[in-house]
């Protein structure tokens, strides 16, 4: 009688170790995550992580006068160039223009952060989708998404 045995499988190592070892050991990482259950926790933590570092550093950027000036004035470009184009009338664009720089400079920060928060989620599985896509219709792999 022939007894095989299945092939073992990697230890299983904790989160903070997996997100490390991307890094040091990605081969190992990979093995453990392909033949392990799915955890949310894989991706949510780096997600979260992810959001954490840009919420910090969109209002590290909002909060120099600088960077407002320079944000005002693309805007204001913006609006000469529908001025121009006969969308808007020059004192429309002359009162939206003076009522943003009358705006406090938390809702600038605000703003930068709801724009570089979606966009950085929507980009997560966005990326996730078109690998998803490769694998399974390019690839002929199969695999959930």
């Amino acid at each position: 009688m022939d007894e095989t045995q299945p092939p073992a499988l990697p230890a299983t190592t904790s989160l903070m170790s997996r997100l490390t070892n991307v890094f040091a050991a990605p081969g190992e990482v990979f093995d453990e995550v392909k033949v392990s259950k799915p955890s949310v926790a894989n991706w949510m933590v780096p997600v979260v992580f992810m959001l954490v570092l840009v919420v910090a550093s969109t209002f590290m950027i909002y909060s120099q006068p600088a960077i407002k000036q320079q944000v005002l004035e693309m805007q204001g470009k913006e609006f000469d160039k529908q001025v121009a184009a006969g969308k808007m009338k020059a004192e429309q664009a002359e009162q939206i223009k003076e009522s943003m720089e009358k705006m406090d400079p938390m809702i600038f920060q605000l703003i930068g952060v709801a724009f570089v928060a979606v966009g950085t989620v929507v980009g997560l599985f966005f990326w996730g989708l078109v690998l998803w896509l490769m694998g399974t219709k390019a690839l002929k792999g199969s695999f959930s998404y």
